[in-house]
């Protein structure tokens, strides 16, 4: 059993020293400014040979953020809420109104609101408890 361990001992030390090498040939060529030789390529690979071997991390600069322009067209919420500047119908913030938590158009809020009274007018009334008009 001991020859065998022996052996295992010796290839995991030629194995560290093979990964020490192609570490060492990896950092000479991103200094020299060549990309890494890494299968898949790529910063992450970078990343990651850099975590592995522990080499000192480059700060990078932060990218600004681009102001987000409101977009034109929205819905009657993102209207009302300021995150849309008008409606598919054209209506904008001064057209809409909030009734009993719903957003509604102020227009048609109105012309429901008319046509109640103009059916109560005509002898119809509510009744408690029910969503219809009785004579």
């Amino acid at each position: 059993m001991s020859w065998f361990a022996g052996a295992g001992a010796n290839a995991n030390a030629n194995a560290n020293a093979n990964a020490k090498a192609a570490a060492q040939r990896r950092d000479a060529m991103l200094e020299a400014g060549e990309g890494p030789v890494l299968p898949g390529g790529g910063a992450a690979a970078e990343r990651r040979s850099r975590k592995q071997s522990g080499g000192a991390k480059s700060a990078k600069a932060k990218k600004t953020r681009k102001a987000s322009k409101t977009p034109a067209v929205g819905s009657k919420a993102q209207v009302f809420h300021g995150s849309a500047k008008h409606t598919s119908g054209g209506l904008t913030k001064s057209d809409l109104m909030k009734h009993k938590g719903r957003i509604v158009s102020r227009k048609k809020h109105a012309l429901g609101k008319k046509a109640f009274k103009n059916l109560v007018k005509a002898g119809y009334k509510p009744k408690k408890g029910t969503f219809k008009l009785f004579k």
